[in-house]
């Protein structure tokens, strides 16, 4: 084999070829995902079609528009962010996590430490405390 010239450029791409050949069916698999993936999500944006058309409806909608450009211009206070629920899940239902977090009503307490508070309660929780007063 005297004589015989290595091409380094021959081996690189024979052993790229090979290389390729091993990730053939990982790339054919990723493609069918992609595919799948792309199937799917065309069939839920066709199913959602009619929430966007209504979306778009009522962006466009006049009084829409202008309640928003009024809420831009600082004409319309921004809605008040619910309160914070307060209440005692543990004492009033315990075993029960039921707090939604917002808040609906007060309940008048007498603390020991602070006196009379009013108490932000959320409706799983108010509801709950009143079945407790009733049953008892």
């Amino acid at each position: 084999m005297a004589g015989e010239q290595r091409d380094p450029a021959a081996e690189l791409r024979a052993q790229a070829e090979a290389l390729a050949e091993g990730f053939r069916p990982l790339f054919e698999f990723a493609n069918a995902a992609v595919e799948a993936f792309a199937r799917a999500a065309e069939a839920w944006l066709e199913q959602q079609r009619p929430l966007f058309d209504a979306l778009g409806r009522l962006a466009q909608d006049p009084q829409v528009r202008a309640y928003i450009e009024a809420r831009e211009r600082g004409e319309i206070p921004p809605p008040e962010p619910p309160r914070s629920c307060h209440c005692l899940c543990g004492k009033t239902h315990p075993g029960e996590y039921a707090c939604d977090g917002e808040a609906v009503t007060t309940r008048h307490y007498d603390t020991p430490l602070l006196g009379p508070v009013d108490v932000p309660l959320c409706a799983p929780c108010a509801a709950a405390q009143f079945l407790a007063e009733v049953q008892a």
